[in-house]
């Protein structure tokens, strides 16, 4: 399935517009620190790649990088490295460097889609071969950032980490435009009607009951809440890899898009999953800051979490 899914997004690349989302999934897909990398880092690598592609090989296995290491391979990352050479073969590096020489302007979310895909697993790359393919398209993102105006994207020019922070302790005691509530968690919905009252706790009740299959309930914040608003919403987390990192970035976008459309500039979200659900830390950590990144991009505001 991984193999088939490689070879539609090589495909995909062949034409416009830009397969954002699709670029997303690659990079995920080509992350050495995800679940299913990690789970699959000792797989080894086929070799015969190497021959079928002779010097457009991308990735090696970091232990054969060298030409001394050939009797003492190290097979770490053997099937990363497997996949990104298939993605060579099926044709998807020339179908990207194409995507670069479309015309019309590129905007900041195109430019970083097109350009994420490999971030995350430079070390299982050749670098010199990377740089020749993408030296000149990176140059090119970074004459289009030198080259904006205030009014072509106003979030460019200030600092993205500077927007984002990291907090431990009680959601509820936030100074900031909304909290954001994981609905399904018992825990947390008992935490915040116990902190505003229970006129958090009836409203909350009474707008579920008007409208159920609301994607997200808002409820004005009182009493201990230091919040104005409060957004009640539901998220399950999913074994499929895929389905589950793509149900916290809903959940991430669903949030920041609501408040951005409500004139907020400020929201503190729960790091969902990390509780009796058990979910990996480090992936719903990059999810979440990856995701947050990208949606900065299109709703500027402060975000904690």
């Amino acid at each position: 399935m991984i193999e088939l899914l490689i070879d539609l997004i090589a495909a995909r690349l062949s034409y416009r517009p830009v397969p954002v989302k699709l670029l997303e999934t690659l990079a995920m897909l080509f992350d050495c620190d995800s679940v299913f990398q990690r789970e699959h880092r000792n797989k080894p690598y086929n070799y015969s790649l190497d021959k079928t592609l002779g010097t457009r090989v991308l990735s090696t296995p970091p232990a054969a990088s060298s030409i001394f290491s050939f009797y003492k391979r190290n097979n770490s990352y053997g099937w990363l490295c497997q996949i990104i050479n298939r993605f060579v073969l099926k044709d998807g590096i020339n179908n990207l460097r194409k995507q670069f020489e479309d015309k019309k302007r590129f905007t900041a979310l195109e430019y970083h889609a097109l350009l994420l895909p490999f971030g995350n697993c430079m070390n299982c790359l050749v670098k010199t071969r990377y740089l020749q393919l993408f030296g000149k398209e990176i140059i090119q993102a970074l004459d289009y950032i030198e080259n904006l105006n205030a009014e072509d994207h106003p979030i460019t020019r200030r600092d993205l980490n500077s927007l984002i922070d990291v907090r431990q302790g009680d959601l509820t005691v936030e100074q900031t435009d909304v909290i954001v509530v994981c609905s399904s968690s018992k825990t947390l919905c008992e935490n915040v009607f116990k902190s505003g009252g229970n006129s958090i706790k009836v409203s909350y009740e009474a707008e579920l009951k008007k409208n159920p299959t609301a994607p997200i309930i808002t409820v004005t914040a009182n009493g201990h809440v230091a919040a104005k608003t409060i957004y009640f919403l539901p998220w399950q987390p999913d074994a499929d890899l895929i389905k589950f990192c793509d149900s916290v970035k809903t959940f991430v976008s669903n949030v920041m898009e609501k408040a951005a459309s409500e004139s907020y500039q400020s929201i503190a979200i729960p790091a969902i999953g990390c509780g009796l659900h058990g979910c990996s830390i480090s992936l719903v950590a990059g999810t979440f800051v990856k995701e947050v990144h990208r949606q900065l991009f299109k709703y500027p505001m402060s975000v904690s979490f």
